[in-house]
């Protein structure tokens, strides 16, 4: 009885010297020179460059396969819970008129620049010139206030409903509508 846990200790002691030597192992910074031109980055930090500036011309085609930790309820910033991986397939395909800097303190972003009046309840956003949507079409205040403004929900198209009306007799009616 008494062997037979020993060898289970062992088992398990031994299970977690593995699977330390192999995390080890894996997170090993290699001697070579780094891939970033010699930058006086830390060991072990990996530098990663986001652009590809000599991939030439994008072709058609093709598939993409996108790992998330969450899901989205819809990609209407107004509308939506995001999620934080919701942050990362939102701003692939629109972008914010602020984004904050370093400090973290906003900066205009899309747009050129922000001022309010004294109490903080009206805002003047002026955009930077050459910004487009999707279809090449100017972002102008017609298009800013579109697409910044929330919509209510569609209402439900349900079964008819009834109502009661007075007639001009005064007696109660019955009348169905859509």
């Amino acid at each position: 009885m008494e062997k037979a846990s020993n060898t289970r200790r062992w088992t398990v002691v031994l299970a977690g010297l593995v699977a330390i030597a192999l995390l080890t192992a894996g997170c090993k910074a290699s001697d070579s020179s780094s891939s970033d031109g010699g930058s006086s980055q830390p060991p072990g930090t990996v530098a990663v460059d986001l652009t590809n500036e000599t991939a030439g011309q994008p072709k058609a085609g093709g598939k993409l396969a996108y790992g998330l930790n969450a899901e989205s309820d819809g990609y209407n910033p107004a509308l939506g819970r995001w999620a934080s991986s919701t942050y990362i397939v939102g701003f692939s395909m629109m972008d914010p008129l602020a984004a904050y800097d370093d400090k973290l303190q906003p900066q205009p972003y899309l747009a050129k620049k922000f001022e309010s009046n004294a109490d903080f309840t009206q805002w003047t956003i002026t955009t930077r010139d050459g910004v487009t949507l999707h279809d090449g079409k100017p972002v102008d205040r017609s298009s800013s206030r579109r697409t910044s403004t929330p919509r209510r929900p569609r209402r439900s198209r349900g079964p008819r409903s009834t109502s009661s009306t007075r007639s001009r007799s005064g007696r109660r009616t019955r009348s169905s509508s859509r």
